[in-house]
């Protein structure tokens, strides 16, 4: 399968071909990580969500309710100049006829960058790749990465 260099050289010379764009320039990068949990042995809906990731904590409302919860949380962090991070964490119902709960997370660091070459912004997707890892690493909990998720990632 072709890399996303390839596909790039192959739109740069299209552009320059076609377009008479003498060099590309980049000037906003974006890198997005997504994982969505179905409902399984360490997460059974939202009141569990905890377990995965120890930081959400679903606020007790005092009123009695019926129903699962749902939740939607976002954050966003400004770690340098030039990235940003956007953290997302929400629940929702899978796409098939179960209509089973799930817990999405989303990890999104972006940056503008200035109209900047690709080895240039190479650099930024490679500050990018271990931010996105640093945040996956500090919401998630180690106990469930270890136990459920490495065994899986190590059989594929």
């Amino acid at each position: 399968m072709p890399s996303f260099d390839e596909y790039f050289r192959i739109f740069e010379n299209f552009c320059c071909d076609r377009l008479q764009v003498p060099t590309l320039a980049l000037d906003h990068c974006s890198l997005s990580y997504f994982n969505t949990i179905r409902q399984c042995e360490y997460w059974d809906g939202p009141r569990d969500t905890r377990r995965v990731l120890p930081h959400v904590n679903l606020p007790d409302l005092g009123t009695n309710t019926c129903g699962t919860p749902a939740f939607d949380y976002h954050y966003k962090l400004a770690t340098e100049g030039d990235l940003n991070i956007r953290l997302r964490i929400r629940t929702g119902k899978s796409r098939d006829e179960q209509r089973a709960n799930v817990l999405v997370f989303e990890i999104e660091a972006n940056g503008r960058l200035g109209g900047v070459s690709k080895s240039m912004a190479d650099g930024w997707y490679r500050r990018a790749h271990e931010a996105l890892r640093d945040c996956f690493l500090s919401v998630t909990d180690e106990e469930v990465r270890n136990r459920y998720w490495k065994p899986a990632m190590a059989a594929s």
